[in-house]
């Protein structure tokens, strides 16, 4: 058995923490981002088997990894955590993505390219989502099966179990710091992606306490807010950027369109939209168009914008739309998506 170097000082690096076996074929893009914390040459008898049971995977790069699954069992290393080659090599790629809602709303929408950007770099992704929403359809359209869950935690034995079945696991917002204290010790190989600033944490803090978060975990960041948010909330630097686009829509026409596109709610200041428009001078308005796009979230709130707005028919009050009808409005001439409009609820 060969311990690689200082291995033993880097457990709490992120990955699975593997040991090798065998001097087959290797891609060392099949390996890029874990902990080889050991080599094992097949005639090894006597050393390494310790290190092999603390491992979290024993690949076996041999064309007699039938053979050697079965030695190493005698041995007591645990059957599921043997793999041969290919087995690895399909494994690694299995992503779980987990949403808490379908919507096509900010974060939702931001982990559905995400997923497809990965489908179409070759991995296996799954999304897991608390409820039910219109954004299913874009990742079914796509390949990419879609689980309704309401119970994501660690009393779900059975999902929990099938939850650490996968190679990746991606928890999106910060709704999900319940489940990160749940993973601990369970799963090393945890992406948590936050978008949220200060107000959500507020309010979940009426609720939850946020713990330091372990360092074999990634915390990532959409953006400054979402980093600044969580080092102050959680005290600890211990997150770096994952920025995120969207694809590029050629518009239909030179008609300038300014949208903002979220839930209708007082921190998406959709008032501050509405009141900077008021500041325009008229013919600017009149050769642009005003998109707000989202569902009402806060009714209160949503009534009184229309209210203010309700002399600048420049200002469009789309509603909910979907992702793949969003772009089809976007290519409109100027007069179709005025039209179009109506379809969507909007005033």
């Amino acid at each position: 058995m060969v311990i690689t170097e200082d291995s033993l000082s880097k457990r709490k690096r992120c990955g699975m923490k593997l040991i090798l076996v065998g001097e087959g074929y290797r891609n060392k893009n099949d390996f890029e981002g874990e902990e080889i914390i050991g080599e094992m040459n097949l005639d090894d008898e006597e050393g390494g088997w310790v290190e092999a049971k603390e491992s979290d995977f024993v690949v076996i790069c041999s064309g007699n990894a039938d053979i050697i699954k079965k030695n190493m069992m005698l041995r007591g290393i645990t059957a599921s955590k043997l793999m041969d080659y290919s087995e690895w090599s399909i494994y690694r790629r299995r992503i779980v993505l987990l949403s808490h809602e379908l919507t096509n709303t900010g974060a939702p929408a931001v982990l559905f390219y995400f997923a497809k950007i990965l489908k179409e770099n070759g991995f296996s992704p799954t999304v897991v989502s608390l409820v039910e929403g219109k954004l299913r359809k874009n990742f079914e359209e796509l390949g990419i099966p879609v689980i309704i869950e309401g119970n994501i935690n660690n009393t779900n034995e059975r999902f929990w179990n099938w939850l650490k079945g996968f190679h990746t696991i991606v928890l999106n917002t910060l709704i999900f710091s319940e489940q990160i204290d749940q993973l601990r010790g369970c799963h090393n190989n945890v992406v948590w992606w936050l978008h949220e600033g200060e107000d959500i944490y507020t309010d979940l803090s009426t609720v939850r306490t946020f713990r330091k978060v372990d360092e074999n975990f990634r915390v990532v960041s959409a953006g400054d807010v979402a980093t600044r948010s969580f080092k102050k909330f959680y005290h600890s630097n211990h997150i770096s950027p994952l920025y995120y686009g969207i694809p590029d829509i050629e518009h239909g026409d030179k008609k300038l369109v300014f949208a903002l596109i979220g839930a209708i709610q007082p921190r998406k200041a959709q008032d501050l939209f509405i009141n900077a428009i008021k500041c325009i001078p008229q013919p600017i308005i009149d050769d642009t168009e005003f998109w707000i796009v989202g569902r009402d979230l806060n009714e209160k709130f949503a009534q009184e914008l229309r209210n203010q707005s309700r002399h600048i028919k420049q200002i469009v009050f789309k509603g909910e739309i979907p992702l793949k009808d969003m772009q089809y409005i976007y290519s409109m001439p100027f007069q179709n998506r005025y039209n179009a409009s109506c379809c969507y609820g909007s005033i």
